[in-house]
């Protein structure tokens, strides 16, 4: 067990962790269809966006339906790339770029409304 002043520490470096930007894949294993975007943390955004589909939120159609279709378990997130870039302008242009270099190289759609 992690004594109290560890266990403090630890959490304090979790708090203060930036979260990671980058580019993420969902794929489905049933139909072969695989959608390709960004987010400033994508960490937590596969789980933003099973919420959200679960939840009625509107997401991209093809995805919430698919997703509706073949249920969560159908579906897998991978992280394709993580973008250490720290300027807020720079990122603005590049995680939208680098998505669109890893949907044309992985032949996906892309994730919309979200």
């Amino acid at each position: 067990m992690v004594d109290k002043s560890r266990r403090a520490e630890l959490m304090r470096e979790y708090a203060e962790r930036k979260p990671p930007n980058g580019v993420y894949a969902v794929r489905c294993r049933v139909s072969g269809e695989a959608w390709v975007a960004w987010s400033k943390n994508v960490d937590k955004r596969w789980n933003a966006l099973l919420v959200m589909g679960n939840a009625g939120h509107p997401l991209d159609r093809a995805f919430q339906a698919a997703l509706a279709e073949h249920g969560p378990g159908s579906f897998t997130y991978e992280v394709l790339e993580v973008v250490e870039e720290t300027d807020v302008h720079m990122l603005a242009t590049l995680l939208p770029e680098r998505a669109a270099v890893w949907r044309a190289k992985l032949s996906a759609g892309e994730m919309r409304g979200f």
